[in-house]
């Protein structure tokens, strides 16, 4: 048998070895350093706020049952801890999966004594979680094609920007990697040791409890074991069926007293809730804005948001397993994970906004699917007829060089674009700025509030100055005031017209009528920004109003759309901009379209913008504040739990 699968795939006959598990562990602690030494310039994120709450609760929940608390089994402790209802009003969000929770509450509950920040003992885990990520990915790559191939693989994955900057943030996406390569491990050695089939389920359950699009697993698992193995998976398939589901139970306690109709509600609230407008390709997509974004999103940002001799080599690696996918079945397994995740997310109606978040997954897969494309490109360079003899021995020496000179472009990219790794950009698009003229939007998860922006934003506090954060969200600024991070003495969430100031994140897809008024028209106090792209912008509570305004602009509109429409705007003391606005950027834009500050307060209509010609001013579109029990925003346009 083993002569059978050294024929059929290599990755069943080879064994890990000590050194391979040395240099993993080598892999592991230069990652998690790489991280927990980089986290200065991450600001507190938008899903970050949002899990605080959530995760502290789970995390005293967990902890106290642990130390012998058995009263807190009963159904009312559960709820107290965990939620009552998914809907996204709930404050404990039931619906934002159990693992995440669990993990950063945990972290947070436990480091609570030693002095480490709160917002930092959030994140350690995702770091460890990083680490363990980068450590497997060689391990997994090792067996599949050979140490040179897995150590390509686990430093194509910890040097894409996007993924490096995910591990800084206390959220869901690197928790969910390291399930699914955990998974991936797991499937294929249940393969062929069918009692590996319970680590398969295990797995499995984890993926699903971290985040909900892992309910798609099945789908590449099965056709592929179908297509290779199908007188071996079997186990695998009655593990996943009809094991998971009891771990999944067992690991979700909000799942304890009524799992049927808890999980029912947990699916329901995600098929049914609202598309998250995004900027993409000139245009808004998604909630008022019509369409979730096209097809094509996932691939576009795939292809300008990894660095190109990632890419490239990612891409060889496709054409490797498919080249070989009659011989070898461990690369199609790759190819077909990091398919579904994309294929998945380019359908019609699927959400589409955040980046490359909703299909992070893939990116683990790509990554070693990269370690193959290396070797393959290795081995066809020693077996072409037409390289000599003499120089058949220097190409593996040779291509590491090459290789090894790779990696230091990409740690020199990240500290380039630090600490803006989850907007990274690259030469294909003309990095950030070239996005940002073409169209793409190059902010959005907030983690631009930063030591630098606090800093700012404190020495304009004066007791009562009230702020009104834009395309931002205001529970961030509560949290930052309770770490005492922020000025207390001003008002953030609870402020009300008029505004002393206007706190601005450059997130095009929540730009309404006040904050492209702001961002293109006004004049900022101060602006944040990162490789000559803008971030964060500070405006005056006047900026609308007083004189001078710079002339307002937009960026420029995509290639293939040209139909422009020009808009004038009255200003204040009589002048007047001429804006040339591009269908594409703003489409059907009209004088009524809500800012984000009324997206955010629950639908709310909002007051049209009207051009009144007696104060020669712009009105503001920012309502007044709702007064509610509730400490964090109510609208899932833009404060929705990642799925």
């Amino acid at each position: 048998r083993r002569a059978e699968d050294e024929k059929w795939d290599p990755y069943f006959s080879r064994r890990v070895r000590l050194l391979d598990f040395l240099a993993a562990l080598i892999l592991g602690v230069v990652a998690f350093f790489a991280v927990v030494t980089t986290y200065r310039g991450f600001g507190h994120s938008w899903d970050e706020a949002l899990y605080l709450r959530p995760a502290a609760a789970a995390g005293t929940w967990i902890w106290d049952l642990l130390r012998g608390d058995r009263s807190l089994l009963e159904e009312s402790a559960i709820t107290h801890a965990w939620g009552v209802v998914a809907t996204g009003d709930d404050p404990l969000h039931p619906e934002v999966a159990p693992i995440p929770k669990a993990v950063i509450g945990l972290a947070m509950t436990a480091l609570s004594g030693y002095g480490i920040p709160e917002m930092q003992a959030m994140r350690l885990p995702i770091a460890v979680a990083f680490a363990l990520t980068v450590a497997l990915i060689y391990l997994i790559g090792a067996r599949a094609f050979g140490r040179m191939g897995g150590l390509v693989a686990a430093l194509c994955y910890g040097l894409m920007p996007r993924v490096f900057g995910h591990a800084h943030i206390a959220a869901s996406e690197t928790l969910f990697a390291l399930t699914l390569v955990l998974f991936t491990w797991a499937y294929l050695a249940g393969v062929k040791r069918p009692f590996m089939a319970v680590w398969c389920a295990l797995t499995f359950a984890l993926a699903v409890n971290t985040k909900v699009t892992a309910l798609l697993l099945p789908l590449p698992a099965f056709l592929w074991g179908q297509i290779y193995h199908r007188r071996d998976y079997a186990t695998n398939v009655f593990f996943m069926l009809f094991i998971a589901p009891i771990f999944a139970w067992l690991l979700w306690p909000w799942l304890w007293h009524d799992p049927l109709g808890h999980f029912s509600e947990y699916l329901r609230f995600y098929a049914t809730h609202q598309s998250t407008a995004v900027f993409y390709m000139g245009q808004k997509w998604g909630y008022i804005y019509g369409p979730p974004a096209p097809w094509h999103y996932p691939l576009v940002i795939t292809a300008i948001g990894t660095p190109p001799w990632i890419l490239a080599l990612a891409i060889l690696g496709i054409a490797s397993a498919w080249a070989h996918c009659k011989s070898r079945s461990v690369p199609m397994f790759f190819f077909l994970m990091a398919a579904a995740f994309i294929a998945v997310c380019s359908l019609p109606e699927a959400p589409k906004y955040d980046g490359e978040r909703l299909f992070f997954g893939a990116f683990a897969f790509l990554a070693l699917l990269a370690g193959g494309g290396y070797e393959w490109l290795v081995e066809g360079l020693a077996r072409w007829s037409w390289v000599p003899a003499t120089l058949r021995r220097w190409i593996r020496p040779l291509a590491a060089l090459l290789f090894f000179i790779c990696v230091g472009v990409g740690v020199a990219t990240i500290r380039w674009v630090h600490p803006n790794e989850l907007n990274y950009f690259n030469s294909l698009v003309g990095g950030p700025k070239g996005a940002y003229e073409r169209g793409f939007e190059t902010s959005y998860w907030g983690e631009a509030v930063n030591e630098d922006v606090i800093e700012y934003l404190n020495s304009l506090t004066k007791p009562g100055t009230k702020f009104k954060p834009l395309a931002l969200n205001e529970l961030a600024f509560q949290n930052l005031q309770g770490w005492g991070l922020l000025s207390s003495e001003g008002v953030y969430a609870a402020a009300t017209e008029p505004f002393d100031y206007y706190i601005l994140q450059v997130r095009q897809g929540f730009f309404g009528n006040l904050e492209r008024a702001l961002h293109y028209g006004a004049e900022p106090l101060r602006t944040f920004s990162a490789q000559g792209v803008p971030r964060i912008q500070v405006f005056a509570g006047d900026a609308l109003t007083k004189s001078p305004r710079r002339p307002e602009r937009t960026p420029s509109p995509a290639p293939s759309q040209s139909r422009t429409d020009t808009t004038t705007h009255t200003l204040a003391h009589g002048t007047s901009s001429t804006a040339t606005q591009t269908s594409a950027i703003f489409p059907a834009v009209k004088d009524d379209e809500p800012s984000t500050a009324a997206i955010a307060n629950n639908k709310r209509t909002t007051t049209p913008i009207a051009l009144d010609p007696a104060r020669q001013e712009i009105p503001s579109t920012a309502p007044e504040t709702r007064k509610t029990d509730r400490s964090y925003p109510t609208d899932t346009a833009t404060s929705e739990p990642v799925l």
